[in-house]
């Protein structure tokens, strides 16, 4: 039985760094106002949990072990699919296919 610690902080930042966004428009609407500075870290935030997802996948599975693997790839996941459904939404619109009303 392997009892080694491993490394998991990286990939635990990069998931807390992709939910930043959900924060933000929870704290906005609990304010009824938002700052700018504060769309603009929830826009800047996914990239950077998508850079570090992918940093942490670098360091390899002896460093960050089977859970912090698991955590990064879902770190790298979650904005993609965000991203993903985010346009599919648009092009909906757009096109007609979605009705808003």
């Amino acid at each position: 039985m392997n009892t080694e610690k491993k490394e998991i902080g990286m990939p635990i930042i990069a998931l807390g760094l992709d939910l930043v966004p959900v924060i933000v428009i929870w704290l906005s609407s609990l304010l009824k106002y938002s700052l700018s500075f504060m769309w603009l870290f929830a826009v800047l935030a996914p990239i950077a949990g998508l850079l570090t997802g992918i940093m942490s996948l670098r360091k390899g599975k002896e460093l960050i072990g089977m859970t912090g693997k698991v955590i990064a790839i879902i770190a790298i996941v979650l904005p993609l699919c965000v991203i993903a459904f985010i346009i599919i939404v648009f092009i909906g619109v757009a096109t007609g296919l979605i009705s808003l009303m």
